[in-house]
């Protein structure tokens, strides 16, 4: 497309600025707890899993750029701008909420790949691929369940509802946001 060249520039514009977000409040959280003592280990934890879910978003965004085709390149510059902000990451009351992630180790890295998941699904949908979306959002929605995370299944049914919606499933759409 005669417009792809200035839809790349814009987009890499706006994931090298949120890569150097990323990284920026990844070594501030490090120093605040590592070398200022401002911060406690577990809000260090908190932190980190913040800005391991952004890290995620963004390489499942840059994943399906790779082979990206023309309603993928038209949807790139409003998919890089809808990225969660990294400020959120430095939100301490956010990140104190009531609901805290599980204790469980295994039940984390069962949390961990899931939000891998439903990344890759959201990227998807958002970038216009929703054939390709639906089974990945459906299979992590299966996958929240199955974990039984109250905040993942929510997640997932968002997600789930999301490409329902963009396929113009609007029942199923309803079903899973309801």
């Amino acid at each position: 497309a005669p417009y792809a060249q200035a839809v790349l520039a814009s987009v890499e514009k706006r994931l090298d600025a949120q890569a150097a977000a990323w990284s920026g409040m990844h070594t501030e959280a490090c120093e605040a707890t590592r070398v200022r003592g401002n911060q406690s280990e577990d809000m260090l934890t908190l932190r980190m899993v913040c800005l391991d879910s952004r890290l995620r978003e963004m390489l499942a965004l840059v994943d399906v750029f790779t082979t990206a085709d023309r309603d993928v390149v038209e949807r790139s510059v409003q998919r890089v701008h809808a990225l969660e902000s990294m400020a959120q990451c430095a939100d301490l009351a956010a990140l104190t909420a009531p609901v805290r992630p599980p204790s469980s180790a295994a039940t984390r890295a069962r949390l961990d790949v899931l939000a891998t998941h439903l990344a890759q699904g959201r990227a998807l949908g958002g970038a216009g691929r929703v054939k390709q979306a639906l089974p990945v959002a459906l299979a992590a929605l299966d996958e929240a369940r199955a974990i039984g995370f109250p905040p993942a299944i929510a997640d997932a049914l968002f997600v789930a509802g999301r490409v329902h919606h963009l396929i113009g499933d609007f029942a199923h759409a309803e079903q899973a946001l309801m």
